[in-house]
């Protein structure tokens, strides 16, 4: 049982739960998420930038591997092309 300052009663258990806040906390409610979405989009946008940078970081990263490969399958090549030309 609840009392209220004007003396008024309310018992709790006759209305059964109640599934929604009070109709009064929700714009409190509404402020609150919007506050807080805009908190989290500079860090969305960080996030973003982020992964950005690092998908540009592994492809130069796959560039330099794959030049690397040439460069050595060359190398290689040269070698056994010398190697080819002692034996005879």
């Amino acid at each position: 049982m609840v009392y209220f300052p004007s003396g008024a009663r309310h018992d709790h258990q006759e209305d059964g739960p109640q599934p929604h806040p009070p109709r009064a906390t929700q714009p409190i409610m509404e402020w609150w998420a919007e506050q807080w979405m805009q908190g989290a989009k500079p860090m969305t946008r960080m996030q973003l930038a982020w992964m950005e940078n690092l998908s540009e970081i592994m492809q130069q990263e796959a560039r330099f591997l794959l030049a690397l490969a040439e460069s050595s399958q060359r190398i290689a090549t040269c070698y056994d092309t010398h190697q080819a030309t002692r034996r005879r």
